[in-house]
């Protein structure tokens, strides 16, 4: 990704360098099918829920880790053609598809479990540049707190 900013709301209390979110482009525009396989490689998941139509190709990208179903229309405001969050609300899926804009909900553990390991190594680093002698360990203990169950689950 390149040319990565802050998503931020319109109405946003906090600086214009801040945000919940992030919003970046690929070097070279992604056809669908290579996009979506890259995501669900990325958040470690089998299958993504999508609200609107997924374009056929992808340039730009709008993300908020965790709960961000009240940024997607900040995201498409800002040019993104997808925007990937998490506990996206049914009336949001609805103005997606009304709105010819695409909302993919990643789950809320999947969507953050990215960012818990960039924030370790980015520690790690501080403490190694400033010579302190800090442990960083990402948890191996937590999961996502839902199942996927099918109806051959239980027979």
């Amino acid at each position: 990704m390149q040319d990565i900013s802050p998503l931020v709301p319109a109405d946003a209390p906090y600086p214009d360098n801040a945000g919940l979110g992030r919003v970046g482009c690929y070097a070279q525009p992604k056809k669908k099918v290579d996009f979506i396989e890259l995501l669900l490689e990325v958040l470690e998941l089998d299958s993504v829920q999508i609200a609107g139509e997924l374009p056929d190709t992808i340039t730009a990208v709008a993300l908020c880790g965790g709960s961000g179903s009240e940024f997607a229309e900040t995201a498409k405001r800002s040019g993104a053609d997808v925007y990937i969050s998490a506990e996206i609300k049914h009336n949001v899926a609805r103005w997606a598809e009304e709105n010819d804009f695409c909302v993919i909900d990643g789950t809320h553990y999947a969507t953050e479990k990215p960012a818990v390991r960039l924030l370790a190594e980015k520690l790690r680093n501080h403490g190694r540049e400033n010579g302190w002698n800090l442990e960083v360990r990402e948890t191996e203990t937590e999961h996502p707190a839902f199942a996927t169950v099918d109806k051959n689950r239980f027979r």
